[in-house]
């Protein structure tokens, strides 16, 4: 079974690019906090956020070849740039990194931890960091019917999945199901998510050399608490640390 990365690059657009709430979200923490830019994104997949972001001079970072490829078409040209979060350094240093859509939970600590600090080595002093993930895994044991039925290039299009739980353990196994009509074909792939707690989370920004300015728990802004779909940190490069 292939990981969802290299199914659904194909179908990402089709789910996900009329999705903007993290976008409106983004750019109200900017005007609050007053970043104008430059901003990096990791794991930017298609260009979805930077390409709706364009006033503050945008880049992205994405590992999947054909992710980046597409994001450069739709104009981004080398502003996108293919290279592991965990350890690849773009080459300059931003105001803000993005690390979006739950995008942090494809990792166990080792890894949050190496995608954490090659954030902040990024990042200019009092830069800011934004991780957006899951509060929890939001989804019993059972089958599920995930986003809506779109249409895609002439075609109807319908993804659901099966998480697949570990008792004992943060982790959940994603099965993704996509099924592409007329003619009809289906391919399947995998996805596995950690589930951390705030707390850890917070300690990983710590160890990284953030501070944690807030935590929010949804696109609205509203406050977090242990009932909310989504936990948003905002984190601040702590006093006397920076890139290297």
């Amino acid at each position: 079974m292939r990981n969802v990365y290299e199914v659904e690059w194909k179908y990402y657009d089709a789910f996900y690019d009329s999705f903007t709430d993290d976008v409106e979200f983004y750019r109200e923490m900017f005007g609050k906090l007053g970043v104008r830019g430059p901003v990096l994104e990791l794991f930017c997949g298609t260009g979805r956020i930077i390409s709706r972001l364009m006033e503050y001079d945008p880049y992205g970072m994405d590992i999947s070849e054909r992710m980046v490829a597409i994001a450069r078409d739709k104009g981004l040209g080398e502003r996108v740039m293919l290279g592991d979060a965990r350890s690849t350094f773009a080459g300059r240093k931003f105001q803000a990194v993005l690390i979006p859509l739950n995008s942090i939970q494809m990792f166990d600590r080792a890894d949050r931890l190496a995608v954490l600090s090659n954030a902040r080595r990024h990042l200019i002093p009092g830069g800011y960091i934004f991780v957006d993930m899951f509060n929890g895994f939001p989804f019993p044991h059972n089958i599920y019917h995930l986003g809506d039925i779109v249409e895609w290039e002439g075609k109807t299009l319908v993804r659901s999945f099966v998480p697949r739980f570990y008792p004992g353990e943060d982790r959940v196994q994603v099965i993704y199901f996509y099924e592409v009509m007329e003619p009809y074909r289906k391919e399947i792939a995998y996805l596995d998510l950690y589930l951390p707690e705030r707390e850890e989370i917070e300690e990983e920004l710590r160890l990284a050399g953030f501070d944690v300015i807030d935590v929010y728990g949804g696109y609205d802004m509203s406050a977090w608490s242990e009932d909310s779909e989504k936990m948003i940190f905002v984190g601040r490069v702590a006093d006397g640390e920076g890139g290297d």
